[in-house]
């Protein structure tokens, strides 16, 4: 009987409930920005998922602090996994709300291996590619050779069919050992702020860690959004160009006899919009 009363003492009402619900999609439209605090995930475009930015928010909005119990396996060959329990209390009083879990390991894929070095085969992209790639994706792929191989400029300037780079096992997994203990504090607070806040029909899981890129990958992408060969060209380009302009950058900082203010220049000459492109006041 008296626990029966010490939990209806804790019952939230409908109202209370309610309340909490509301002040959580109102924060979400009136403080937090979508690509910041949440973001999007394709096939999940009704319910974006809720990003560390957006987690510390809903901590702030209803005085919540965490505390973490971590865990640390060490692996084969030097790899390593951390697995964290984050455990929510409330800051002034103390309360326990709940908890989350997360783990990461550099025995991901993404921090395991790389891209190994990409081979030409000497041969010309078909102009037939092009024009397929945006109709009929698989067929453009199928008439480069398949999976195995993609469109690459070479040293000339010309697209040329290349074999697509093997995966090759990073050598020292210890690059990656802070990386991944700052991934899984994530996982493990994203998902104890969503069970004690009950967002999870708001929101769903952090994913932008979870589909990270590799450059052939984000070639071929490119090559996708562009319409046309011409607009292909203007696109890599571009990237030529800031990729030259951001070695300058490096290059003047390790000198040095730079100084911040030659290297805060080199910057701003990166970023620097172009002609026509720069916004008008009024």
């Amino acid at each position: 009987m008296e626990n029966d009363q010490l939990i209806k003492a804790d019952e939230l009402s409908i109202q209370e409930v309610t309340r909490q619900v509301n002040l959580i999609q109102e924060l979400m439209k009136q403080v937090m920005k979508e690509g910041e605090h949440y973001g999007k995930i394709p096939g999940f475009e009704n319910k974006p998922s809720l990003r560390k930015a957006g987690a510390e928010k809903l901590a702030l909005t209803f005085r919540l602090r965490p505390e973490f119990v971590i865990t640390k396996s060490e692996l084969s060959n030097h790899h390593r996994e951390y697995e964290i329990v984050c455990k929510i209390f409330h800051i002034s009083t103390g309360k326990y709300f709940g908890e989350g879990v997360g783990s990461a390991s550099t025995m991901e894929a993404k921090y395991r291996y790389r891209t190994g070095p990409t081979e030409s085969t000497g041969k010309q992209v078909p102009k037939e590619y092009w024009n397929l790639r945006g109709k009929n994706p698989a067929a453009a792929k199928e008439l480069i050779g398949g999976d195995g191989f993609i469109p690459k400029k070479n040293e000339s300037g010309n697209w040329e069919i290349f074999i697509r780079g093997d995966k090759v096992e990073h050598d020292n997994p210890a690059d990656y050992y802070n990386t991944v203990i700052k991934i899984a504090k994530k996982r493990a607070f994203v998902d104890a702020i969503l069970t004690t806040t009950a967002a999870s029909d708001i929101f769903i899981e952090d994913a932008e860690d979870l589909d990270e890129k590799s450059s052939d990958k984000i070639i071929e992408d490119i090559i996708t959004a562009c319409g046309n060969l011409n607009e292909l060209e203007t696109m890599w380009n571009k990237i030529n160009s800031v990729t030259k302009k951001r070695k300058q950058i490096l290059k003047s900082a390790e000198d040095k006899n730079s100084t911040d203010q030659k290297i805060n220049q080199a910057a701003d000459e990166l970023f620097k919009p172009e002609p026509g492109t720069e916004k008008v006041n009024g």
